[in-house]
């Protein structure tokens, strides 16, 4: 006879199926109890998913609150420096440098004896101005103004006269006469005796007779001899200038001379007014104040 199919389970399936531990019933003996190295294993896996999880939590809301507050932090300190670096930036900036340009300078022409500040303050008077002397040339007379570049040769002799007056007063004093009478005298090659450049020689002649002392009476007559010298010597007969200017060029350019040279003159003698040791600044006289 055919063999009948069996439905039931055998003694031994059913004891299979119990000890599996997804299969367990209430009650039923756990089938890792009798393994150690089971138990040990799942508690340190389900222990190190635990941990991590709190490690990837933390950190991740640590480092956010932690940048969060940096930024912050960051943000705040940043706001007061660009607030000053815009102040800084303002109308007040330019002005603080031209104070402290101007204090540099002070300090740079200063002196205790009253003529050597003198003659300090005038040697930066005239560097200062020279450089705009070819634009003063363009505006009044003529484009061309390649002749007014020969004054630049003596502008470094100008820009020394203070340094030198603090290592030799005489040699200072010496060196403006020397620059001023010089630049002179190449001014009238370079324009010719038409453009009234001699004008200048009037400030030289001024600066000969104050600058120096009783006891340095040769310094200021050999200066003005020299200064006189200059003027008479016959410059067309030398050579010629470096540029013919029309006549109505001319005298625009005697006009531009005289007016710097009487500028000069004005400035020079204001200075030894104010300066002067026997006249105070009030207006008074030494003799009456010490009366």
């Amino acid at each position: 006879m055919p063999a009948e199919p069996r439905l039931g389970l055998d003694q031994h399936d059913v004891m299979r199926l119990s000890q599996q531990p997804s299969r367990r019933q209430p009650g039923d003996a756990r089938a890792d109890d009798g393994d150690p190295l089971r138990v040990w294993v799942s508690l340190r896996h389900s222990h190190s998913l635990l941990f991590g999880k709190a490690i990837r939590g933390g950190l991740r809301f640590g480092f956010v609150a932690g940048f969060r507050k940096c930024r912050c932090d960051v943000s705040r300190s940043l706001v007061p420096r660009v607030k000053q670096n815009e102040e800084n930036r303002g109308p007040a900036m330019p002005a603080k440098r031209l104070k402290r340009l101007f204090a540099a300078l002070g300090a740079h022409v200063a002196h205790p004896r009253p003529r050597e500040a003198i003659a300090n303050t005038v040697a930066l008077v005239i560097v200062s101005n020279q450089p705009f002397y070819p634009l003063y040339l363009y505006w009044a007379v003529s484009p061309v103004i390649s002749p007014a570049f020969l004054t630049f040769l003596s502008t470094p002799l100008f820009a020394l006269v203070p340094s030198a007056m603090r290592c030799n007063s005489r040699l200072g004093r010496c060196l403006l006469l020397c620059a001023g009478i010089g630049n002179t005298l190449l001014c009238r090659f370079a324009f010719g005796n038409a453009s009234g450049v001699e004008a200048f020689l009037f400030p030289c002649l001024m600066l000969s007779a104050l600058l120096f002392r009783r006891d340095e009476r040769i310094c200021a007559l050999g200066f003005m001899a020299l200064s006189f010298a200059a003027y008479l010597v016959p410059v067309d007969a030398v050579m010629t200038p470096l540029h013919l200017y029309s006549p109505r060029e001319y005298l625009a350019l005697q006009r531009l001379n005289f007016l710097s040279a009487a500028s000069l003159t004005a400035l020079i003698g204001w200075l030894f007014a104010q300066r002067h040791p026997d006249i105070a600044p009030d207006g008074e006289t030494g003799t009456d104040q010490r009366a």
